[in-house]
């Protein structure tokens, strides 16, 4: 018993040394560590674009709670939340909606947050991707960016149902199948 608890201790003690002796947290609060990339719902990233996408415009104006719906959009939206970073979420805007850097008057280092654009209109022409759990229907509780591709700027089309609306201008889609149809390289970060 005695040498159980010695060995546990010396472990314990082991594991904080290790953990101790890593880069020093960061000063930024919402900074998150890359985490490993966990297991995607199966199906969920698809290898070719699913028929029939909309604008989510279009989806805003049509789109009602239960119904299957295919939209095509921008990933951003938001300089620190386009993907949160404990959960399977993140924002998409209209391709309608021109980025910052395709405003040659504005020289944004996050383009990608459209604060060249007034609220009220990126609230009209941004909807928000949720990936559940298939087993328990809940929000997974892993950080989508990075995996399959999914990265700011970068243009994705994505299946799912759509999640209730408690205004015109809130859309949810609960994804069951994302495809990235295309990649952008971005200078910098």
């Amino acid at each position: 018993m005695r040498t159980s608890l010695f060995a546990s201790i010396a472990l314990l003690a082991g594991t904080i040394f290790l953990v101790g002796c890593g880069d020093a947290p960061s000063s930024n609060p919402k900074a998150t560590t890359a985490a490993p990339a966990a297991k995607l719902p199966e199906g969920l990233i698809l290898s070719a674009a699913p028929a029939g996408a909309v604008s989510i415009k279009d989806a805003m104006k049509n789109a009602k709670a239960g119904d299957t719906i295919v939209i095509r959009g921008r990933i951003g939206g938001s300089k620190e939340e386009t993907f949160l970073p404990d959960r399977a979420v993140f924002t998409i805007v209209d391709e309608a909606l021109p980025t910052c850097d395709q405003n040659p008057a504005d020289s944004c280092p996050q383009p990608w947050d459209y604060c060249c654009e007034p609220k009220d209109k990126l609230a009209e022409n941004t909807a928000s991707i949720r990936v559940n759990d298939p087993a328990t229907g809940k929000t997974l509780k892993q950080p989508l960016k990075g995996q399959a591709k999914l990265s700011e700027l970068n243009t994705v089309v994505v299946q799912g149902k759509v999640d209730e609306r408690p205004s015109p201008n809130a859309l949810t889609v609960i994804a069951t199948g994302i495809f990235v149809e295309k990649e952008v390289q971005r200078k910098g970060k």
